[in-house]
């Protein structure tokens, strides 16, 4: 069978489009699905002012996702070339220099978890009211940093090898998995928004599995080799220059969401930052595919 990096070089280029971009769309389409199906689980489990500290900790979950978009929209050029270049070795060494990276994200994300999260949360725009569920919902997402960073990384470099059905696949499972736990956890175990970061947390640890049993399989165009796990700070700075358009494009979004979460407090209340936080999940169905 033709190797989906050898498609990418000689398949047309409307093919090529079509063949990427509808997965990629239907991926991001079940992804909107679950952030409004999981906002409904907490609105009913818990109240609404849970969906207000969730929707204050949005933003801190948005930059972690910023940093993973720079080496992973940088990570996916810089592969994409070494592949078109016939380079295989090179492109294994930025594959290794990116889990690298994504694995320093985990360890302070999983140290800030333990140090600042509350004044993380107050500073994000937490008022007493709902400080409670932002903390108690964002300690689990910092716990499980890297699942995200390494799933959201390992997405865009899958495309650039041209397997858009599997990377398909890395955004549909972990949302129907969500989907699943999170009422089992808000309803059944009675955990609470906490119950429904753990349910994410999860859903994000087990495609990381699947992914890296994609890698390490053959599956992949890629090879990860435990010497490229070491940095060499040529590739990381080659991946991060690439990457930070991607970067500034999303933490932009999370200072926005700061400011708006900041002035709804202030002018009108915990209400209105729910409210703000439902609309903008189904805003999601439009923007995200």
């Amino acid at each position: 069978m033709k190797k989906q990096s050898d498609q990418l070089g000689t398949e047309p280029i409307p093919k090529l489009l079509r063949n990427i971009s509808v997965p990629a769309m239907i991926g991001m389409f079940v992804m909107a699905l679950y952030n409004v199906v999981d906002t409904i689980f907490i609105s009913h489990g818990v109240g609404l002012d849970a969906v207000a500290g969730v929707t204050i900790a949005f933003p801190v979950m948005m930059i972690m996702m910023a940093v993973a978009a720079a080496f992973g929209m940088g990570g996916a050029s810089v592969i994409s070339r070494r592949l078109g270049a016939q380079k295989k070795d090179d492109a294994d060494k930025v594959l290794g220099n990116i889990l690298f990276m994504i694995l320093l994200i985990g360890a302070v994300s999983f140290i800030g978890a333990f140090t600042i999260i509350e004044p993380l949360a107050q500073l994000f725009g937490a008022t007493p009211e709902v400080l409670s569920y932002a903390v108690e919902y964002l300690f689990p997402i910092l716990i499980g940093s890297v699942f995200f960073a390494f799933g959201f990384t390992a997405n865009a470099i899958i495309r650039s090898e041209g397997n858009s059905r599997f990377a398909m696949l890395t955004m549909v499972i972990p949302s129907i998995l969500n989907i699943i736990l999170s009422p089992i956890f808000i309803f059944v175990f009675n955990m609470g928004v906490g119950g429904a970061a753990i349910a994410t947390v999860l859903s994000q640890g087990i495609i990381s599995v699947i992914v890296l049993w994609y890698f390490l399989t053959g599956r992949s165009t890629l090879t990860i080799k435990i010497e490229n796990l070491l940095p060499q700070w040529v590739i990381i700075k080659e991946v991060s220059v690439i990457g930070f358009p991607a970067f500034v494009r999303q933490s932009s979004g999370s200072v926005m969401m700061i400011a708006i979460n900041t002035m709804l407090i202030r002018y009108g209340g915990e209400f209105y930052v729910s409210v703000f936080g439902i609309v903008q999940r189904i805003a999601m169905f439009t923007l995200m595919p």
